[in-house]
């Protein structure tokens, strides 16, 4: 594990030897050759410090498109400097800045395929989806798309309700996280006409204009549209809500989860399955996040970052029926905000949680084989109810009080108790020398404990948790 101060987002290069990752004011290049040995290459910080309205600040993502790293900000408005630096990594260790496109708007974030930065451009009024050509090293913008090309309805509902919170590029489709306007399929085969192909999920504009309280519906459920990612082959589309329990009596709310949709025709999306949340004592905005942030497909498996629920790898060979194959957390220390596989290991970033004292880093896991060693079960959680608090989170990008860029989700298989008081776990392995039970709820250390989590693979295992044999008590 590397210590990264502010750490967000994460991604691995195209040869899956160097992870960029995104530092609020800066970006960190990091040598992961050697997974049991990730070496930090560079650090830049206070980008763009020289500029009247400088610096960039609130990097919350970066993205990799061949030799060409994008770091895009502010992640929210009530910054003066908004858009995104174009840096050559053909060498990661002495990365050079070559462009800056200056935008309107903030950035939360963004794609970067082909030469094409897609960015997340949000006004409250629009919320567009912005195509920036980048072949040549200097980035002209070519498109744009939004809701209301489809619908003028939509201008009647309020904007940060279909926001664009997220937006992942593929093969000439974006698949667009448009929170409560649902996950929206886009034809971007040629990104200066643009045009939607399907919505997968969410609600009409007609249904989103008639509520009472948008506020507070922004938190809750159904909805809540926040990640959205394609496995290799593009027939099976995995959506990620953010969403807490702010209801005083528990019915609804969050966390929000990850579920399954067989786009194989992408006029027709069809709901395969429903991956639930790790849960949490306080699944309030306020209280214990541990929702799926950002995930990513490889070879049948989904790996997926659930804040401070810890990181898990779903085989979703059978779609219908998604398996946890491993899992890891400390909820004491770690709070993930990325979890993407490489050839030779996972890499998840870990934030600064508002609150807890988590550590804000990279760390490293190893890819999980058939021998991969499991516990049982994982601790159970009671769940309390604490004050309301329906303030909007930052990770929309608006211009309202905020909470963090992090939000809950849910997980399709079995969930765990939430009935029991926390139960510590038995940890397999060396160097297994975790805590007792955390006031977190959750007894922290399941997996490799405290000190080999935070030495990545050099304890040699994850020691996960197989929730499918979890069982309600």
């Amino acid at each position: 594990m590397v210590e990264i101060d502010e750490t967000h987002d994460a991604v691995a290069g195209p040869d899956g030897e160097t992870a960029y990752v995104a530092t609020n004011d800066g970006f960190a290049t990091v040598d992961i050759t050697d997974p049991a040995d990730p070496t930090m290459l560079a650090n830049p910080r206070d980008l763009l410090a020289d500029r009247e309205n400088g610096p960039l600040q609130m990097i919350y993502d970066v993205k990799v498109d061949g030799d060409r790293l994008a770091v895009a900000g502010p992640a929210n408005s009530g910054r003066d400097l908004k858009g995104f630096l174009l840096y050559d990594i053909s060498d990661p260790a002495n990365p050079e800045q070559v462009a800056f496109y200056e935008t309107e708007f903030p950035i939360h974030n963004m794609a970067f395929d082909d030469g094409v930065a897609y960015l997340t451009g949000n006004d409250f009024v629009e919320n567009e989806l912005v195509a920036v050509d980048c072949s040549d090293d200097d980035p002209q913008e070519v498109g744009r798309w939004s809701l209301p090309d489809d619908d003028e309805a939509w201008s009647g509902v309020e904007g940060y309700l279909w926001v664009i919170h997220d937006v992942y590029v593929q093969d000439g489709h974006a698949y667009v996280a448009h929170w409560d306007a649902g996950t929206w399929i886009v034809d971007v085969s040629d990104p200066s006409a643009m045009a939607a192909v399907s919505q997968v999920r969410g609600r009409s504009p007609e249904e989103l204009a008639s509520i009472d309280d948008p506020g507070s519906e922004y938190t809750e459920l159904p909805g809540n549209d926040h990640y959205v990612s394609v496995d290799d082959s593009a027939a099976l589309l995995a959506v990620g809500s953010e969403a807490w329990d702010v209801e005083t009596t528990g019915e609804i709310g969050g966390p929000g989860g990850i579920e399954l949709y067989d786009i194989s025709t992408p006029t027709d999306p069809q709901q395969l399955a429903m991956i639930e949340a790790p849960r949490t004592p306080e699944p309030t905005t306020a209280g214990i996040w541990t929702t799926a942030h950002n995930f990513d497909f490889q070879n049948d498996r989904l790996y997926a970052s659930w804040y401070r629920g810890g990181v898990s790898v779903h085989d979703v060979s059978d779609p219908a029926a998604p398996e946890e194959i491993v899992f890891w957390e400390d909820r004491d220390r770690a709070s993930f905000f990325t979890a993407m596989a490489t050839d030779n290991c996972v890499i998840a970033s870990s934030i600064s949680s508002r609150n807890a004292d988590t550590t804000a880093g990279l760390f490293t896991f190893p890819i999980p084989t058939e021998n991969t060693e499991t516990v049982v079960t994982r601790p159970t959680v009671t769940t309390t109810t604490s004050p309301t608090d329906t303030t909007i989170p930052s990770s929309a990008g608006t211009t309202t009080p905020s909470t963090d860029t992090t939000t809950p989700s849910t997980d399709t298989t079995t969930t765990p108790s939430a009935d029991a008081e926390p139960s510590s776990t038995t940890t397999m392995g060396t160097d297994s020398d975790s805590d007792s039970d955390s006031d977190s709820g959750s007894g922290s250390g399941p997996g490799f404990g405290a000190l080999s989590a935070l030495t990545g693979l050099a304890a040699g295992g994850w020691y996960a948790l197989r929730r499918s044999t979890r069982r309600e008590e």
